[in-house]
C-alpha cells in the first residue's frame, strides 16, 4: 500500500461538516454546511455551502451604521420640513453627514451630490421667514 492521498479541498469540507447530536458543526470560516430542506422536503438553496454566508458578515460595522443614521436624519427631517424652519437646518445637517458618510465609504460622487444638497438646504433655512 502506497503513502496516502492527500484529502482534496472538497473531501475535507464534507469531513468537517459533519454534524453532531443535529446541531451543526461549523467549519473556521463560520459557515453552516448542512443541506437544509423546507417544510415540504424540497432543498433550499440558501443554505448550500457555496453560497452560504458568513456570520460574522451578517453584523453592522460602525460605519455603515452611520450611514444608515445619516439618511434616516435625512428622511425624518425632510418629512418635517413644513412644520418648522429649524427642520430645514437639521436637514442641511443630516445632508453633511450624508456626505460625510459618501466620502468615508468611498462613493465620492455620492458624497458630492450629499455636499450640494446640503448647501442647497442651508440657503433654503437661511432664506426662509422665521415663524
Amino acid at each position: 500500500m502506497g503513502p496516502a492521498r492527500p484529502a482534496t479541498d472538497q473531501t475535507a469540507r464534507r469531513q468537517r461538516s459533519v454534524t453532531r447530536a443535529g446541531r451543526p458543526t461549523l467549519d473556521h470560516d463560520g459557515l453552516d454546511h448542512r443541506a437544509r430542506r423546507d417544510d415540504k422536503g424540497r432543498y433550499c438553496p440558501f443554505d448550500d455551502p457555496a453560497t452560504a454566508v458568513p456570520r460574522r458578515h451578517l453584523t453592522m460595522d460602525s460605519l455603515t451604521a452611520f450611514g444608515l443614521f445619516a439618511v434616516t436624519a435625512m428622511l425624518v427631517c425632510y418629512a418635517f420640513e413644513d412644520r418648522s424652519r429649524w427642520f430645514i437646518l437639521a436637514f442641511a445637517g443630516a445632508c453633511a453627514l450624508g456626505s460625510l458618510y459618501g466620502f468615508l465609504q468611498g462613493a465620492w460622487p455620492f458624497g458630492l451630490v450629499e455636499g450640494i444638497w446640503s448647501a442647497v438646504a442651508g440657503r433654503r433655512w437661511w432664506l426662509k421667514e422665521p415663524g
